[in-house]
């Protein structure tokens, strides 16, 4: 019997979630490996770096950093997403790391059901071609010396900022556990590491009903957050700085940048840049819902930035709640709607 897992694979962050309800997070960042390192003992010893083999017929073993591990390696990691999903080499090597991941510790056949999702920019016009390209794909994948041999049975594929209201609805079961916000319309702003989706579930005659022209997707994201305490950073000590040297600080030593011998505080700089981020969100959701938002029940912040900018838009927007599941709430709510669906079906 095919397990179930939900992927949330963003810029920033791939986010999983298994029908057991296990959970996984890491950076979706690859690095190609070119022979031996130092750093694969380190790697190896440690359960949160991912050193992975892919082997494929017709091809052999190829092996990369995955994760935290891509950090480490920055002069050659790469973004799984720096170019949009049908054309990103790295998409199957996030998605064979986090089924590995989220399956049980055996080296026999893992037959997977996946849903995954896609930025709303990408989503008409790419879902078929993401189905395609995964759907029948089987490898064997090893990480950290255990081996699986991985294949994808069925794959659905969701628009990322639904699966944040589906998460806020309902149980991971399918079963509803906010009755009354059923009924109310809600907002959606799902603030990923590179893009913002945003949404609108508004009250129709029969039930609730997705108001298209209120829904889209903006090309900014939390990454503009740490590109302007980059920016802040270079403008007063007059030197380039990496941009990985500055997300390592923020993500790994809480906002501390050894620079020249100096420990160098960059949280000051985070708040104002986040501060300028959050405004500059908002300015684009009001030209987009104009005077919707005076008539929405409440409004959902959910993805990787929504935590990090919750108390920010909670001061804007009375009606802000953050998304049940955190940064995990897409993955989730994607397990929660299949699971929805298929109660339905029986």
């Amino acid at each position: 019997m095919s397990k179930i897992v939900a992927l949330d694979i963003g810029y920033g962050q791939t986010k999983g979630v298994s029908e057991d309800d296990d959970r996984l997070i890491f950076p979706s960042i690859v690095s190609k490996k070119v022979g031996e390192t130092a750093l694969s003992d380190t790697i190896q010893s440690n359960k949160d770096n991912f050193e992975v083999c892919i082997t494929k017929d017709g091809i052999g073993d190829e092996y990369y950093y995955v994760g935290d591990a891509g950090i480490s390696m920055s002069s050659s990691s790469k973004r799984s997403f720096e170019e949009n999903p049908i054309q990103n080499s790295n998409l199957k090597i996030i998605t064979a790391t986090a089924l590995h991941r989220l399956t049980d510790d055996d080296t026999g056949k893992h037959d997977i059901n996946l849903i995954k999702g896609l930025p709303l920019s990408y989503y008409s016009q790419q879902k078929e071609r993401v189905k395609e390209d995964l759907e029948g794909e089987q490898f064997q994948i090893t990480i950290n010396n255990i081996s699986k041999f991985i294949r994808i049975d069925n794959i659905e594929v969701l628009p990322q900022g639904a699966g944040v209201y589906y998460d806020q609805l309902l149980n991971l079961d399918g079963s509803i556990k906010d009755a009354e916000l059923y009924k109310k319309p809600i907002g959606i702003i799902d603030i990923g590491y590179r893009t913002f989706d945003y949404l609108v579930m508004s009250k129709g005659k029969s039930g609730l009903i997705l108001r298209e022209d209120l829904t889209g997707s903006m090309e900014d994201g939390m990454n503009k957050v740490v590109k302007g305490v980059q920016k802040r950073f270079e403008k007063n000590y007059k030197k380039s700085i990496h941009l990985q040297k500055v997300e390592q600080a923020l993500l790994w030593y809480n906002g501390k940048l050894f620079f020249k011998g100096e420990e160098i505080d960059l949280k000051p700089y985070e708040l104002e840049a986040k501060d300028e981020f959050t405004e500059d969100v908002i300015g684009k959701i009001k030209t987009e819902w104009n005077d919707e938002i005076d008539h929405l029940g409440a409004i959902i912040i959910g993805g990787g930035g929504g935590k990090a900018l919750y108390k920010n838009f909670k001061t804007r927007f009375h009606t802000t709640i953050p998304a049940y599941n955190g940064i995990y709430s897409n993955a989730t709510g994607f397990m929660a709607a299949y699971n929805l669906s298929n109660k339905k079906k029986r």
